[in-house]
């Protein structure tokens, strides 16, 4: 039998979830209509620390990859792009989240200093992305080492 809650049910809690969850655009222009109208559309975005999607970070050379930016990277280099990345600190960076996408068609490498990444399989040191474009992976820091969560196409040695 369910439970019935008597009195007032205080709500506040839940429109602060909600305004984490979502990012809410009173005014968008109806498309089935010759004239704008203001509605509420709710639109579901991957959210940063603030609230709202971030922009890609773009990577159009060959360098370091920043460990504590938790971000989506996307390689724009038109050859190869050598890249590394360090240890995350423990604590510090714990549970942060990278993406790395490549957007042009070269077998790009980033190098884990140290070994650091946790993929199932031992002394892992590079990954190597495709020769075309789309190859991407998702790591996350986790006491001083990356955990792989995702990859695509992307050949881990």
């Amino acid at each position: 039998m369910p439970v019935v809650h008597q009195g007032a049910l205080d709500v506040s809690a839940l429109e602060d979830l909600k305004a984490s969850f979502v990012q809410i655009n009173p005014a968008t222009t109806n498309p089935n209509k010759a004239d704008p109208v203001t509605t509420p559309q709710i639109v579901a975005t991957p959210l940063s620390a603030t609230g709202y999607q971030t922009a890609p970070v773009l990577i159009a050379a060959s360098g370091a990859i920043n460990p504590s930016l938790a971000a989506n990277y996307v390689i724009t280099k038109a050859g190869v792009a050598v890249m590394t990345i360090a240890a995350p600190v423990t604590g510090t960076d714990d549970g942060k989240i990278i993406e790395i996408a490549s957007s042009t068609a070269n077998q790009h490498t980033v190098t884990f200093t140290g070994n650091t990444l946790i993929s199932g399989a031992a002394g892992v040191l590079t990954a190597t992305f495709p020769a075309s474009a789309g190859g991407n992976l998702r790591i996350m820091a986790m006491t001083a080492k990356w955990i792989l969560l995702a990859n695509n196409l992307v050949v881990i040695t």
